[in-house]
């Protein structure tokens, strides 16, 4: 969750830009799982965040959702 809390806060000091920088990440869960549950998974853990539950919490339920 720390890539929503940082976007949060830069919101706060100025306008989203578009960066044109390569960014790579696996895509071991996509692949694992497949779209949707990867999806369902990714907006209820960001739903959760934003109703308060910890980032800490959430890491741990993100890793043992395998």
């Amino acid at each position: 969750m720390e890539d929503i809390a940082l976007s949060k806060r830069l919101k706060q000091v100025s306008r989203p830009a578009c960066l044109t920088a390569k960014v790579i990440s696996s895509g071991r869960r996509w692949d694992q799982f497949g779209a949707w549950k990867t999806i369902r998974l990714m907006w209820r853990l960001r739903y959760r965040y934003w109703r308060g539950v910890s980032a800490t919490q959430l890491a741990k339920e993100y890793r043992d959702a395998r």
